[in-house]
């Protein structure tokens, strides 16, 4: 599944890329340790995920969808089990590959 996000305007005025919301298994590792986690949301330029443990912030992990493409991103926020994270170069090859496994076409 794969739709544009809404942004919340009180909590970023505006984003440098589109947003979209999905739900895609993936998994981040960091510090030579993978865990699995769920995108919730994904532009050519970050994601949203929920997995287990949030990185600390400012920690720098690759973001693999399995058969698809990883990437590196920077943990910009989190809150619980749940964080954000901006891909370190903008990954349109990503968001591309990451619609397609998701089934729908830019």
């Amino acid at each position: 599944m794969l739709r544009r996000a809404k942004a919340d305007r009180t909590v970023v005025e505006e984003r440098r890329a589109h947003r979209y919301d999905v739900n895609i298994e993936a998994s981040i590792e960091y510090e030579t340790v993978a865990q699995p986690v769920r995108l919730v949301n994904l532009s050519r330029r970050g994601f949203g995920a929920a997995g287990e443990i949030a990185p600390p912030t400012d920690a720098v992990v690759t973001l693999t969808i399995p058969g698809v493409c990883h990437a590196k991103a920077r943990i910009a926020w989190k809150d619980g089990n749940n964080f954000g994270a901006e891909f370190l170069a903008p990954q349109r090859l990503f968001l591309v590959a990451a619609q397609r496994a998701a089934g729908v076409d830019d």
